[in-house]
C-alpha cells in the first residue's frame, strides 16, 4: 500500500514536471523578447533605423549576440516586432475614439490631437519605421498586407472621412486624397520633431492641424483684410 501511493506521487510529478517547465520556458521567453523588445527602441531612438544592429540590440539588452539572433533572425525582424506592437496601439486608441463619438468632425478632431501627444512622445521611432520601410521592400510588402493593422488603421480613417462627407460635415474631395493628406501631416511633423526642427508642442501642433482642416488656409477673396 505504501509503494502503490509513493508511485500515484511518483507518477503525478512525472506527468505535471514538464507542464511546469513548458510554462516557465514561455515565462523566460516572454520576457526576453520584452527585454529585446526595448533594447530596439533604445537604439532606435538613439541611432536610428541605419544605426540598428543586432550587436547594439545585444549590448543594450545585456545579452549575447547569439542570443539576440535566437529570437530575430536579422534587424528587419527586430524593427518589425516593435513597429506591429506599435501599430496595434495606434490602431486601438484610433478605434476607441472613432467608437465613442458620432460626430465625425468631433472624431477627427480627438484622433489628431491624441495622436499628436503620442507621436511628440515617440517622434524618434515612427521616423525610425518610415526610415525601415522606405529601405526594405520586405517591411513594405508585409505592411500593406490587407490583414495588418496598419491596412485596417487606413481604412478606419477612410471609412470615417467618407461618413463626414455623407453627412455633409465634410466638404465633398476624394476621400482617399484626403487621408492621404492627414497622414502626409502626421508623418511630416513626426520627422521634424524627430530632427530637432520644430519646437511646438503638442497642443500647438493640434491646434494648427486642426485649424488648417477646419478653416483652410488661404483666405477667400471676400474675407480678405
Amino acid at each position: 500500500m505504501p509503494y502503490m501511493f509513493c508511485s500515484v506521487i511518483s507518477t503525478g510529478r512525472t506527468i505535471g514536471m514538464p507542464k511546469l517547465s513548458e510554462k516557465k520556458k514561455e515565462l523566460v521567453e516572454g520576457m526576453m523578447k520584452e527585454a529585446l523588445h526595448q533594447a530596439t527602441v533604445s537604439v532606435l531612438e538613439e541611432c536610428g533605423w541605419p544605426g540598428l544592429t543586432m550587436e547594439k540590440v545585444a549590448e543594450k539588452a545585456g545579452v549575447s549576440k547569439g542570443t539576440v539572433y535566437n529570437y530575430f533572425r536579422d534587424k528587419r525582424e527586430l524593427v518589425w516586432s516593435v513597429m506591429e506592437g506599435l501599430i496595434l496601439k495606434v490602431q486601438e486608441r484610433t478605434r476607441d475614439i472613432f467608437s465613442r463619438n458620432e460626430n465625425c468632425t468631433d472624431a477627427l478632431r480627438e484622433m489628431i490631437r491624441v495622436e499628436m501627444r503620442e507621436r511628440k512622445k515617440e517622434a524618434h521611432i515612427m521616423t525610425a519605421f518610415l526610415h525601415a520601410v522606405h529601405d526594405e521592400p520586405e517591411l513594405r510588402e508585409k505592411m500593406f498586407q490587407r490583414s495588418h493593422p496598419f491596412v485596417e488603421l487606413q481604412d478606419m480613417i477612410l471609412d470615417l472621412l467618407v461618413r463626414g462627407m455623407d453627412k455633409g460635415e465634410f466638404r465633398s474631395m476624394d476621400p482617399v486624397a484626403a487621408r492621404a493628406i492627414i497622414s502626409s501631416i502626421q508623418m511630416g511633423i513626426s520627422r521634424q520633431w524627430a530632427g530637432g526642427h520644430l519646437g511646438l508642442s503638442a497642443e500647438d501642433m493640434s491646434d494648427a492641424v486642426i485649424s488648417l482642416l477646419t478653416n483652410g488656409l488661404i483666405i477667400k477673396g471676400e474675407d480678405r483684410p
